[in-house]
């Protein structure tokens, strides 16, 4: 028997009716089983999920370890600098010219005719060189002998000749000075013109024990050259 043709409508709507709805239904139940892309953190809504490659774990690793072990200084050679280079360098390299520290040369020592007696040696010394207008170091020395010693209370005095060329008038120094056993009286004399010359003198003296003193003059000389 033929259906008619408004039941075949009902029938056609009823069966859209129920594919929408398996649809839906089977949509749903798909939505609910996805896994999200992080099990211990939810996924929000419109989230979407990391684009960033997985890396390997070897090469994390390495990454880490450069990363957390940065290049240090003593990794790298070793260069001198300053004082430490000056050091390291080659005696060979080094070209300044050098200098080498020279003492002033000494001066030397000039004695003139020794006058000695029973308890004294006496003289004129200096030390050169003796140059025209310049202070020279002359004097005259007096030795006591023992058991004799130089008399502190005397007078001593020199009374020196006349020189032109030393820049000396005839003149008394006084000033002994008394050191122990020995006695110095410094001359100052600054040369006027170049040549030899002698340097002459009278020297008025006393040496003493415990029981006698001695009162004595010597003429004393000393030649020099002044340059």
């Amino acid at each position: 028997m033929p259906i008619p043709e408004s039941q075949l409508m009902s029938l056609s709507l009823y069966n859209r009716h129920f594919l929408i709805t398996s649809l839906v239904a089977l949509t749903a139940l798909a939505c609910q089983k996805e896994p999200s892309a992080d099990p211990s953190q939810g996924t929000s809504a419109g989230t979407l999920p990391s684009a960033t490659p997985v890396v390997p774990a070897a090469a994390a690793t390495e990454s880490d370890k450069t990363s957390a072990d940065p290049p240090r200084a003593d990794d790298s050679p070793e260069i001198a600098t300053g004082a430490a280079a000056a050091s390291a360098a080659p005696a060979a390299n080094d070209r300044s010219p050098k200098y080498k520290a020279t003492a002033p040369a000494a001066g030397k020592n000039i004695q003139g005719t020794k006058r000695s007696g029973d308890g004294f040696a006496t003289w004129l010394e200096g030390t050169g060189p003796f140059v025209v207008g310049k202070n020279s170091s002359l004097r005259a020395v007096l030795a006591s002998k023992k058991p004799y010693k130089c008399n502190e209370e005397y007078p001593y005095k020199l009374k020196l000749q006349a020189n032109p060329q030393l820049g000396l008038t005839e003149s008394t120094i006084r000033g002994m000075k008394i050191s122990g056993a020995n006695a110095q009286l410094n001359i100052p004399v600054v040369p006027k013109t170049a040549g030899k010359t002698t340097l002459r003198g009278k020297l008025y003296f006393s040496v003493c024990t415990d029981d006698r003193c001695l009162i004595e003059r010597q003429d004393i000389s000393l030649a020099l050259n002044v340059e």
